[in-house]
């Protein structure tokens, strides 16, 4: 069982985080739509989506995995599609996923994440990174 002073160092060190995947992501605080967003023009949210499941996979939120959670019809997926679509401020989003899915760590990894992957979109680069060849022993 975590101490009291263990867990306040960790929402410290959470909140720590949130802030620089913010300060990251403030250049796409905002609507990402073309008018306002030209790298997007072209770029849909399939796209986005799918970059996020390819990149972001492996990240915990919740009890799951970006990965398991974006193949569900699931709030997640919601949530990630009004991010890129604007209706949802990188803050709001980062909210929003921590209450819906409680984590300690608060999904700032998997939230950075994603945010990470809009900007590669707002800088021209959605496409998703080509899968990496398994390692040969």
């Amino acid at each position: 069982m975590p101490t009291v002073r263990a867990l306040s160092r960790l929402r410290r060190r959470a909140w720590t985080l949130a802030l620089a995947a913010v300060s990251i992501g403030g250049c796409a605080a905002h609507a990402p739509q073309s008018k306002w967003f030209p790298a997007l023009r072209g770029t849909t949210e399939t796209a986005f989506v799918a970059r996020v499941a390819s990149v972001c996979a492996a990240h915990p939120v919740g009890e799951r995995t970006v990965g398991a959670v974006l193949t569900d019809a699931d709030a997640f997926r919601q949530l990630t599609g009004q991010l890129y679509r604007g209706a949802l401020s990188n803050d709001l989003y980062m909210e929003q996923v921590r209450v819906a899915y409680p984590a300690p760590d608060a999904n700032l990894p998997a939230v950075g994440c994603v945010i990470a992957q809009l900007n590669a979109c707002l800088g021209g680069r959605c496409a998703p990174p080509p899968a990496t060849p398994p390692a040969s022993g």
